[in-house]
């Protein structure tokens, strides 16, 4: 039993994980075999003509139909959850990867409605004028497309119903990030405090840069970084425009925000990485050390410095150094089949090939992807 789920949560994941293209390709190949088999297997329910014709206009009507109610269930559920990103700032990277998933859910329908509408259309207006070897390929067809797109559907409008579904996210999303680090887990409340000093110290201090500039203007209106006016990527792009953090620095503080926000969000996970938490003291130790020394520019200097080497140090992950081998076996490896090694989502793999190209461990040609020769 257990073999059999592990075999239908991988085959669902590769379907998950395959191109539109590729999608479109197997419904073709799909339709072809049972274009064959209509035609050299003898049809074992045998319709008139009156039940033909209601057949085709009542598949029609039931695919449209359904098709106008999942269209109004979206149009009232995606709004309510863009406003719930932008109101929980936690919530936001779990918010978009779902509309994102949902608006991608509505097109693979759209289509598929179209494709059944129009071969039921099809059938009707060319019943007269077909041979009767012929209407059984149509039939068949119109039929096939029908019951997948009931199934698709029905899919969807539970995915739009599900009440997991966030938590659902940030499970994979925690799961990913804990994939790239190992040891025994360790209670998370620690790590959920120490995150919030982090944060809190970077909005701090973001906020002190932005009073400093605000004082040279005419309007200026203090800020007071309590009522946290910015939120924790705006203060990060204030540090780094400042050249207080870099890159390193900054993508290492939005993997522990977002590996923050998916355990607060995993509904029955507990348990931190000790090695992430380790990170994040560690970090919010040498970022305190740059603010606590802001009045002394040799010694700011010379902690900002001691800052940007311990970014060059946690740079890698283990996840990135398995993607840098991958890429050194294979150039023209895709974000697919990283996925599916690795066994996270293509999502996080992107994110990941994204953050080479970045940092420049690797560079994108035609022929795919290749490692740069970094000291």
């Amino acid at each position: 039993m257990k073999f059999m789920q592990v075999r239908i949560l991988k085959l669902k994941n590769y379907f998950k994980e395959c191109k539109l293209r590729t999608k479109i390709a197997g419904l073709s190949i799909i339709l072809l075999l049972n274009a064959s088999l209509s035609f050299c297997i003898k049809p074992h329910i045998l319709l008139n003509e009156n039940q033909i014709l209601y057949l085709m206009s009542t598949m029609a009507q039931v695919i449209a139909g359904l098709f106008g109610l999942v269209l109004a269930a979206y149009a009232i559920i995606d709004p309510k959850l863009k406003e719930v990103g932008s109101k929980d700032e936690q919530l936001a990277d779990s918010v978009e990867i779902l509309r994102h998933k949902y608006f991608n859910n509505i097109i693979i329908l759209s289509f598929m409605c179209a494709i059944t509408i129009i071969s039921c259309l099809f059938t009707l207006s060319l019943y007269y004028e077909i041979s009767s070897k012929t209407i059984p390929i149509l039939l068949n067809q119109s039929t096939l497309l029908c019951i997948g797109s009931i199934v698709l559907f029905l899919y969807f409008g539970c995915s739009l119903l599900n009440p997991n579904a966030l938590s659902n996210l940030s499970k994979e999303e925690l799961k990913n990030i804990e994939k790239e680090y190992g040891g025994i887990d360790k209670d998370f409340k620690p790590f959920v405090a120490y995150y919030n000093r982090l944060e809190s110290l970077i909005i701090g201090y973001a906020t002190e840069l932005m009073n400093q500039e605000l004082k040279l203007t005419v309007s200026y209106k203090y800020v007071d970084y309590k009522k946290k006016h910015i939120q924790i990527i705006q203060a990060l792009e204030i540090l780094g425009m400042r050249k207080i953090i870099n890159r390193n620095i900054y993508n290492k503080i939005d993997e522990l925000r977002r590996y923050r926000n998916a355990l607060v969000h995993s509904l029955d996970d507990e348990k931190v990485n000790p090695i992430i938490f380790e990170e994040l003291k560690s970090l919010y130790q040498k970022l305190y050390d740059v603010y606590q020394n802001k009045d002394n520019e040799d010694l700011w200097n010379q902690k900002r410095l001691e800052l940007y080497q311990y970014g060059e140090q946690i740079t890698l992950s283990e996840m990135d150094k398995m993607i840098l081998e991958m890429i050194e076996r294979d150039s023209n490896v895709t974000l697919g089949e990283i996925a599916n090694n690795l066994e996270i989502s293509k999502a996080t793999a992107s994110r990941k090939i994204n953050l080479l190209l970045e940092n420049q461990w690797i560079e994108k040609s035609k022929d795919g992807y290749f490692i740069k020769n970094k000291s």
